[in-house]
């Protein structure tokens, strides 16, 4: 495994910027450090009115694409380079290494996997990117690079090949 990788599974996050929805209901979320996110929800109970409560997880690496708030100590928002530079190394230098790799995108619509893992032209996500490096750096290191990709999509309990519809 890649130096300093400890673990065989590793968990991210990354903040989008909220829609109205969510800004109409008073949410915040903030990147307190690189590993541990707080929230601020409205929770509701059966016999209660909605209250706000403090939620704090800890993840691997928390990123956040939000624009800093005026008057606090926000991180600026993430780059898709900054994410490859944190998730995508590791899964390079894994698979390079003969060790298999995954990466698994999970969220409710909407909620930004298409831009982190594809990203666009101009800003490229964690898939182009590796893409790129995996044979740039493999044919620098072999005569011969053996690579077996698979894109799958789970959607309400259904399974389907994306490269083989």
């Amino acid at each position: 495994m890649a130096e300093g990788q400890n673990e065989a599974v590793q968990v991210s996050v990354r903040i989008r910027p909220f829609g109205s929805r969510e800004k109409d209901q008073r949410q915040v979320a903030v990147v307190q450090n690189s590993s541990v996110i707080r929230l601020k929800v409205l929770t509701t109970k059966l016999a209660a009115p909605p209250r706000e409560e403090e939620k704090v997880f800890s993840f691997d690496h928390c990123f956040s694409s939000v624009k800093p708030v005026e008057g606090r100590r926000d991180p600026p928002p993430v780059t898709q380079e900054q994410v490859y530079e944190a998730i995508g190394q590791n899964l390079l230098t894994n698979a390079l290494e003969g060790f298999n790799s995954c990466l698994f995108a999970y969220g409710q619509t909407g909620s930004g996997k298409t831009h982190t893992i594809l990203g666009h032209e101009r800003d490229p996500g964690l898939i182009p990117r590796l893409s790129a490096n995996l044979f740039a750096r493999g044919l620098e290191e072999s005569e011969e690079l053996r690579v077996s990709a698979s894109f799958l999509e789970i959607y309400n309990e259904q399974l389907k090949e994306l490269l083989n519809p």
